[in-house]
């Protein structure tokens, strides 16, 4: 179980559509609305984390009126910014931890604020996660393979992967595979990291098996149109 803070504590919260946050993750973000070039500027002045949180639907309003949102995100520290002319800031959070919203806090700017508690990661130890990380390296590179500009960009972004501690890893190949945002939400509300890798690990073997398929009936067809 990772660090994370103890107790419950007040953020700022940023719903997004289509985005989920995993701890040990990174997310560039273009700040342009107001709300949001507020939160950033109040986030840095006081030195907090941005709670990313996904839009349950664009259009579903809470009966308070706004957005509604799922009550399970990840707080994202932010670990570079830049200020443009016009106002707007370009952002990198870095994930930290999950968190559960509690409530949310009444408006004194812009932007919403919630209490959240922090959702600790359950971490197997190095022995228990050693045959699940390299079924997942296993499938992550045979998915990408020459996907990705060419087999000298295959093997380092490999040898990167292969570099990363469990939580990382695994995280890393939520936020990278082509998952739908509730699929991620559900994989983010996994409290067992073994079986968040479990879940991506049938996801790759899927697709691989999918992609098997394919190629067996492409080898069929014919090649000249004519003789269909």
């Amino acid at each position: 179980m990772r660090h994370s803070p103890k107790g419950l504590h007040d953020i700022p919260i940023f719903p997004l559509p289509n985005v989920v946050l995993f701890p040990r993750t990174v997310l560039p973000l273009n700040i342009f609305e107001p709300r949001y070039r507020q939160m950033v500027a109040h986030c840095l002045e006081h030195r907090l984390p941005i709670g990313i949180v996904l839009l349950r639907s664009v259009s579903q309003k809470e009966e308070s009126g706004g957005e509604s949102i799922y009550e399970i995100g990840s707080a994202g520290e932010i670990s570079r910014h830049q200020k443009l002319d016009d106002g707007r800031y370009h952002i990198l959070l870095s994930g930290k931890y999950r968190f559960q919203i509690q409530h949310l806090l009444p408006r004194d700017f812009l932007f919403r604020q919630a209490t959240v508690e922090s959702i600790p990661e359950w971490i197997p130890e190095v022995e228990e996660s050693d045959d699940v990380r390299d079924s997942l390296l296993v499938s992550f590179e045979a998915l990408t393979r020459g996907k990705q500009g060419g087999e000298d960009a295959d093997e380092n972004g490999q040898k990167i992967l292969s570099q990363l501690d469990f939580e990382t890893l695994v995280n890393t190949l939520c936020s990278a595979l082509r998952l739908d945002p509730q699929t991620r939400q559900k994989l983010l509300e996994l409290d067992d990291l073994r079986g968040r890798a479990n879940s991506i690990l049938d996801f790759m073997d899927e697709q691989l098996s999918l992609r098997r398929l394919a190629d067996r009936y492409r080898s069929l067809k014919p090649e000249d149109p004519s003789l269909n």
